[in-house]
């Protein structure tokens, strides 16, 4: 699934992908001075807000640990249906890199705090609202070419056979 893309920023990923591969955490100073932050969350990659220059929207690029498995594509896949579909509900996709090694995605930054920022007393608004935001997306129908992606970790998709196989051969 593809979409017209924003030029990525090539000086910025070769930078992050090189820091990344020598197992650093934090960004030393020169990537913070190029308007990189990182953000918390993410298991299996690391997410940064980019602000290219001052006054420019603030982009989120989401580097990927490596491509086994197509999270990259799939997230991908994901971000421009869900775009076309309903526009605001999640990050606008603006460029992927996905044929590298280690993967990456830029988005746009939705606006809001992360739940952890939040001031405890507006999660009565602010919980009810994303559980509404997860029902929309996910009775959202799935077109195309997406739908018939197997979902990493389901019964579909040929790594899950791969860890059942796993799990019965140790057992024995």
């Amino acid at each position: 699934m593809t979409q017209p893309q924003r030029p990525r920023p090539p000086a910025v990923l070769a930078e992050l992908r090189r820091y990344r591969a020598t197992g650093g955490h934090g960004l030393p100073d020169h990537l913070t001075l190029a308007g990189l932050r990182p953000l918390p969350g993410g298991r299996n990659n690391t997410v940064y807000a980019w602000t290219p220059a001052p006054g420019r929207d603030t982009q989120i690029i989401k580097l990927y640990k490596d491509g086994e498995r197509g999270r990259g594509e799939r997230e991908w896949a994901a971000l421009v249906a869900l775009h076309a579909a309903r526009p605001g509900d999640a990050p606008a996709p603006l460029w992927a890199d996905l044929d590298h090694p280690r993967p990456a995605i830029g988005m746009s930054r939705l606006p809001g705090v992360p739940l952890p920022e939040l001031d405890t007393g507006r999660y009565g608004t602010a919980l009810p609202a994303l559980a509404a935001l997860h029902r929309r997306i996910h009775h959202m129908p799935i077109p195309g070419a997406l739908a018939k992606v197997p979902r990493a970790g389901s019964w579909a998709h040929p790594a899950a056979h791969r860890r059942v196989a796993d799990r019965t051969r140790r057992r024995r």
